[in-house]
């Protein structure tokens, strides 16, 4: 949803923003109720995350676990860190910024009606 669909109307409404241009029509439902959505998504892939490393005592290997073994635990902290990076900066510098411009233009009356 992120890339085919919130993506491209975060770049709508912030060319609508940067020329002060009224879109023809609003954005249904709107961008904020997609990024709600999606850091309710954020939650359950957090749970998710901390399920896992419950589950494989914080990727503690065994003795005498193979190199295989060692190669995919690395893998899943690496993965682990990029998942929690990316849901950082989208729930608190990314979203909030389009919040705010659609906001913007709706105060702007910058939606066309």
């Amino acid at each position: 949803m992120e890339e085919q669909e919130l993506y491209p109307l975060i770049n709508t409404l912030e060319a609508a923003r940067k020329r002060k241009r009224r879109l023809v029509v609003p954005i249904v439902p709107p961008v904020r109720n997609r990024v709600k959505e999606l850091e309710e998504e954020h939650t359950l892939l957090g749970k998710e995350l901390r399920n896992f490393r419950s589950i494989t005592q914080e990727y503690a290997l065994q003795a005498g676990s193979c190199a295989q073994c060692k190669a995919l635990y690395d893998l899943l902290v690496e993965f682990g860190n990029e998942l929690v990076l990316h849901i950082h900066l989208e729930n608190n510098v990314l979203f909030p910024k389009v919040v705010a411009v659609e906001k913007e233009l709706e105060n702007r009356s910058l939606f066309g009606r």
